[in-house]
């Protein structure tokens, strides 16, 4: 028991030096520069991954289809977390007392994020 104490001992302590020596070395080569391309990549492809394409669903009509978000659009979703979208099919309207228009519906950035993120088990 005691050869097997001092054997455990010798072990951490050897560990212990390890992880002060090669732990940061290693991690400095290996880790350090995966960090750095992917903040540059995010950097990047924000606004990129943000203008879409979306595949969009109306609300009303039921009808799919893919779109852009246009500057505008991604400053909507930054400052108030919703973008408004226009449905594609041309007969799908809003109208008012003087006027129809082409019907519009509104989108989360929650629900662009959580299209992007594959569901979980």
């Amino acid at each position: 028991a005691r050869v097997e104490t001092a054997a455990i001992t010798r072990a951490r302590q050897r560990l212990k030096e390890l992880i002060t020596t090669e732990w940061p070395t290693w991690y400095r080569t290996n880790v350090d520069p995966k960090i750095a391309e992917l903040e540059s990549r995010i950097d990047a492809d924000a606004l990129q991954l943000l203008m879409g394409p979306w595949e969009f669903t109306c609300d009303r009509c039921g009808t799919k289809f893919g779109a852009k978000l246009t500057a505008s659009g991604i400053e909507d979703l930054l400052r108030e977390g919703l973008v408004r979208i226009e449905c594609s099919n041309a007969a799908c309207e809003d109208s008012g007392w003087f006027s129809r228009r082409r019907h519009t519906f509104t989108v989360s950035l929650h629900k662009l994020i959580e299209s992007h993120i594959p569901s979980g088990p």
